[in-house]
C-alpha cells in the first residue's frame, strides 16, 4: 500500500478469482482503499485480510503490480512464487538474488503472446499519456500563470528522448495534447501549440549537440528510452547537462526502472538525480527542484543524488 498510488484489484476479480477453484487469497489489511473500497467489499469465503509480513510469508503466490522492495522480498522463501513488473533485462542482481534464495518468478512483463510476439501485459498508451500529462501540469505550475496564459509567449518546446513505443505514445499525446481542461484554457487565453521533436540514440548520445540545440530551449524534457544492457546503464543527461535546462523548464520521467545499486553494474535513471517515484510519502509524482525527496536516499542514491 503505497500513499497516492492506486493499485488494487477490484472486488469482483478478487472474488472470481478466490471462487474459481480451491483457491484462498491474502489480502494485505487496508486493501482496496486506494480504489474506494473497504474490507467488506471483498468479502468471501475464501478471502482474508492479513498483515503485509503475513501476505508475504505465508503465500504459494505473491502477487503485485510493481516490484515489492528488498524489504517485502525478504519476507519470502525458498519456494514461493513472486508475480510482478520485474523487468529482468535491467536487474541482474535481483535476479540473481531470485535465484540463490530458490524464490520463482514470473514478471509480467515478460508475458508474450506468441502469434503476436507482443507483450501481454502492458497498456504504453496510458502509461505515456499519464505521464505527460503530470508534465504539462507541472509546466503550468513552474510557468505561473502569467507566461501559461500569455498569447504572445513562444510555443511549448518538448523533447522527448527515446523512439520506442513508450516515447511514440508520449509524441503522439502531446501532438494531440487532448487535456480538455489545460487545452481549452490556452485555446481561450494563450498559445496551445507545442513543437514537438523526439530524439535517438544518435542524438542524445551527441553532448555537445544536446547542450547547444536541445537542452537550452526545453520547456519539457521527457525520458522515454529503454536501456536493456549493462553497459548503457549510464546518465543520458548528467548533472552538469542540467545547468544548461532553462530554470523553469520540466523533466518528465516514464522510465519504468528504480536505482540498483545493488551489482557490480548500476541501474540509474537517464537524467541523473531524479528519484524514483514510488510517492511513499508525498502523495504526488510532482517534485518541486528543492523537495525532500532529492536529497533521501530511499529515492535517489547517495553518490547518484544532485549538489544543491
Amino acid at each position: 500500500l503505497i500513499k497516492g498510488i492506486r493499485r488494487s484489484y477490484p472486488p469482483h476479480l478478487v472474488k472470481t478469482i478466490a471462487n474459481s477453484g480451491k483457491i484462498i487469497i491474502y489480502l494485505e489489511e487496508g486493501y482496496g482503499t486506494d480504489i474506494g473500497f473497504s474490507e467488506s467489499d471483498y468479502q468471501s469465503d475464501n478471502v482474508f485480510f492479513k498483515t503485509k509480513e503475513e501476505v508475504f510469508s505465508e503465500s504459494d503466490y505473491v502477487v503485485c503490480i510493481t516490484a515489492p522492495s528488498q524489504k517485502e522480498i525478504d519476507m519470502m522463501g525458498e519456494g514461493q512464487t513472486l508475480l510482478a513488473f520485474l523487468h529482468y533485462n535491467t536487474h541482474d542482481s535481483r535476479n540473481k538474488m531470485f535465484y540463490d534464495r530458490k524464490i520463482n518468478t514470473i514478471s509480467l512483463d515478460e508475458i508474450i503472446d506468441e502469434a503476436s510476439n507482443r507483450r501481454v501485459v502492458e497498456d504504453l498508451r496510458a502509461t505515456s499519456f499519464n505521464a505527460i500529462k503530470a508534465g504539462i501540469i507541472a509546466l503550468k505550475e513552474s510557468w505561473g500563470d502569467d507566461k501559461w496564459f500569455s498569447p504572445y509567449r513562444e510555443h511549448i518546446k518538448a523533447f522527448v528522448m527515446g523512439t520506442g513505443k513508450v516515447g511514440a505514445h508520449a509524441i503522439n499525446a502531446l501532438a494531440n495534447f487532448r487535456y480538455t481542461g489545460l487545452r481549452n484554457e490556452l485555446v481561450a487565453n494563450g498559445n496551445c501549440k507545442i513543437a514537438v521533436v523526439a530524439l535517438g540514440f544518435r542524438e542524445t548520445g551527441d553532448k555537445d549537440f544536446m547542450n547547444k540545440y536541445i537542452l537550452p530551449n526545453a520547456d519539457i524534457l521527457i525520458d522515454a528510452t529503454y536501456r536493456p544492457e549493462g553497459k548503457n546503464h549510464l546518465h543520458i543527461i548528467d548533472k552538469e547537462q542540467l545547468e544548461v535546462l532553462p530554470k523553469d523548464a520540466v523533466i518528465c520521467d516514464i522510465s519504468a526502472d528504480k536505482y540498483d545499486v545493488s551489482g557490480e553494474t548500476h541501474v540509474v535513471k537517464g537524467i541523473q538525480g531524479i528519484p524514483t517515484g514510488k510517492d511513499k510519502e508525498y502523495g504526488r509524482p510532482i517534485f518541486h527542484r528543492n523537495h525532500d525527496a532529492f536529497t533521501d536516499e530511499s529515492y535517489i542514491p547517495k553518490e547518484y543524488q544532485l549538489t544543491p
